[in-house]
């Protein structure tokens, strides 16, 4: 029940999913905070905003906490009536596996899930993941970097953007993707700094700077119902 920004304001915001929603977290209350948003986030970790049961790389067994979670998250958003949902989750196998390893099929699941809310959605399609523990991959090459950069094709995996893309497409959602932001070139690496800012405070999790960078280019691409 934790509320940011403008805690009575009238416009309802909810940042929905598992830590790739929340280390969005800096970029959307920089906007909230801008246009006096109430922002309410539901986040749990590794738990894929779907409608479909999860196997946890974690515990070694089915994650039926986030089965639990997913249906409580309905039930809040329903009764919070919510202006806009935005929602976030991380990609298939990296922390979890879905039962259908079908891109498309965990598509129509997040759609599933999400169409049971009110409010307008967008989804931010997954940010690419590095081969390293960037900080300390940096700190053992301190004059050059890019040693610590990830080729695009691991860090987008095998059908980037293609269950985020299905459920937008079902729900009329707005996609949003910052894709040739965090990897510029298409047949490159993706860089771990970008203009002076270090992209990574792990191996797939932004840094807080870097998310906050990129207010901007969210921001334009949210939904136009939002003041």
């Amino acid at each position: 029940n934790c509320v940011y920004a403008n805690k009575k304001g009238t416009f309802n915001v909810a940042l929905v999913g598992d830590s790739h929603a929340a280390h969005w977290f800096p970029a959307i209350l920089a906007i909230a905070n801008a246009r006096g948003w109430r922002l309410v986030p539901f986040i749990k970790l590794s738990c894929r905003f779907l409608d479909m049961p999860l196997y946890s790389h974690w515990f070694s067994r089915m994650y039926t906490e986030c089965d639990t979670w997913r249906k409580l998250v309905v039930t809040k958003l329903k009764s919070l009536k919510p202006d806009l949902v935005i929602e976030s989750s991380i990609r298939d196998r990296v922390t979890s596996d879905a039962t259908d390893p079908d891109p498309v099929h965990q598509g129509e699941a997040m759609a599933r899930l999400l169409g049971q809310v009110p409010g307008a959605k967008a989804i931010i399609v997954d940010t690419p993941i590095s081969r390293y523990n960037v900080p300390s991959c940096i700190s053992s090459h301190r004059s050059d970097v890019r040693p610590c950069e990830t080729s695009r094709s691991f860090a987008l995996g095998p059908s980037p953007g293609v269950v985020e893309t299905t459920a937008a497409t079902a729900l009329g959602a707005t996609l949003i993707d910052v894709t040739p932001i965090m990897c510029p070139a298409p047949d490159g690496t993706c860089p771990v700094v970008i203009d002076g800012m270090i992209v990574y405070r792990d191996n797939q999790h932004m840094t807080a700077t870097f998310s906050a960078s990129l207010r901007a280019s969210v921001e334009a691409a949210l939904p136009l119902t939002s003041p």
